[in-house]
Order: structure tokens, then sequence, then C-alpha cells
């Protein structure tokens, strides 16, 4: 979900997203809270203290496989 910061032809000015500038977006879709919004979402298949552990890795920049 991002902000829409304003709209000139066709270009859309967001916030809140996580990407470089001018990356293009390709799906663009209107925000239904009904729909779009999941009280009960979690992480399904992660197990968080391994997600945790690799996410550490990946910040502190330290070489790995996955």
């Amino acid at each position: 979900v991002v902000k829409i910061l304003k709209i000139k032809k066709n270009i859309i000015t967001i916030s809140g997203i996580d990407a470089f500038n001018n990356t293009p977006l390709i799906d663009i879709k209107p925000y239904i809270k009904n729909l779009d919004s999941k009280e009960d979402a979690n992480l399904g298949w992660v197990n968080i203290a391994e997600f945790d552990k690799h996410l550490k890795t990946h910040i502190a920049g330290t070489p790995h496989k996955h």
C-alpha cells in the first residue's frame, strides 16, 4: 500500500514504497479496506527465529548462502 502524492499526465508520484527512484510501477490497484486489510495475517511458513537471524545477516552485510 502506497500513498499517491500527485498525478501529472502519465506520472504518478507516490510515497511509502521500498524501491529505487524512478522504478516503474507495473500494477496499480485501489486499496479496498474490507478486502486488503487482514487482521489475521501472519508469516505462514516462515520460521520467525530463522527469518530474524537471516535478516540480521543481511543488515550486517555478512556473506552467506540462501
